[in-house]
């Protein structure tokens, strides 16, 4: 299996080696569900990171006597929002899974380009 890094940084490279292997793999569902996946993870992030700013907000509210209902509220919207995002984001990681798990590994440039194996070229014959 390829790594996803490889083929997001080598995505037209992979996409030539599909055409060359005359493997039929849709690599615009593979673009578009990484593109989401990052997204969904930098929003999450940003909204664990607001969670806790808030928590610690309440806490030192509760301590001084303060009412924090307001607070308690909105972080129960983040907390749904992040459950929704989280559920996004298995989605789009199972997509993106799946077709990594696809995708044949990319030949060497030094082997030709062939509609099948009569086209190989033999190097070497053992015994």
């Amino acid at each position: 299996m390829l790594e996803i890094k490889f083929v997001r940084q080598n995505l037209e490279q992979v996409r030539e080696a599909l055409k060359n292997r005359e493997v039929n793999i849709d690599l615009d569902v593979f673009e578009a569900a990484d593109q989401r996946r990052r997204e969904i993870l930098a929003e999450s992030e940003a909204l664990r990171h607001r969670r806790n700013v808030v928590s610690d907000e309440i806490a030192a509210l509760k301590k001084s006597g303060e009412k924090a209902d307001d607070r308690v509220a909105e972080m129960r919207r983040v907390a749904a929002k992040i459950k929704e995002l989280e559920s996004t984001l298995a989605d789009d990681e199972e997509t993106v899974r799946k077709l990594l798990m696809e995708i044949p590994n990319i030949p060497h440039e030094s082997v030709p380009v062939g509609k099948d194996e009569h086209d190989n070229t033999l190097l070497k014959t053992v015994g």
